[in-house]
């Protein structure tokens, strides 16, 4: 990991009054979404004298994105430049030995949810602390395993999907019979 860093605190931290129309989004947890995408153009923008005073929490395309505070566990990889809030941490990756594919997926398995849930703290939300999160430890194959990894998931995940679609459809005829069944009964009484 090269890097590890949540948003800009206390002083720093833009207020509602000085967003802009345009500039580098400012994501909170609420854009980083289930799905593992981010919601760039629902994000406040900030730029100017405002941008210029911020001094941590600048991620770039390829950083895995992690909520912590509020909705803690939500991940994602930015795939354009933008400022992260206190909610939201980066880490990035020395690509030479950890695939941000790899570590996205990881921050979603059951072994890290494990770590952060003995550490996560709650005041009126959930949240886990930056420094708590530099003591979290990755499991870390080989970089040609990580990919092997990625696949080998994706291809699961897309097997699953298809099932969950396969299932679904499946219901759908079913009710569809037993509608079509029922009133031929009660139009044959």
């Amino acid at each position: 990991i090269l890097d590890l860093k949540d948003g800009n605190h206390g002083a720093n931290h833009p207020k509602v009054a000085e967003f802009t129309e345009a500039g580098l989004p400012f994501i909170t947890a609420a854009q980083v979404r289930e799905d593992g995408s981010i919601d760039y153009d629902g994000a406040y923008k900030v730029s100017g004298k405002v941008l210029s005073r911020l001094r941590v929490g600048f991620s770039h395309p390829d950083d895995v994105i992690y909520t912590h505070k509020g909705s803690v566990g939500r991940v994602a990889i930015a795939n354009r430049d933008c400022i992260l809030t206190p909610q939201t941490t980066y880490y990035r990756t020395n690509r030479n030995f950890i695939a941000s594919a790899y570590l996205a997926k990881f921050l979603r398995s059951r072994v890290f949810r494990d770590q952060v849930d003995s550490v996560k703290g709650q005041t009126t939300r959930d949240f886990v602390a930056i420094s708590a999160q530099y003591e979290f430890f990755i499991n870390l194959p080989p970089l040609a395993e990580q990919h092997r990894i990625v696949a080998k998931v994706d291809e699961l995940m897309a097997l699953c999907d298809r099932l969950k679609s396969d299932l679904t459809e499946s219901r759908t005829r079913q009710d569809r019979l037993a509608t079509t069944l029922i009133d031929s009964a009660l139009k044959a009484a």
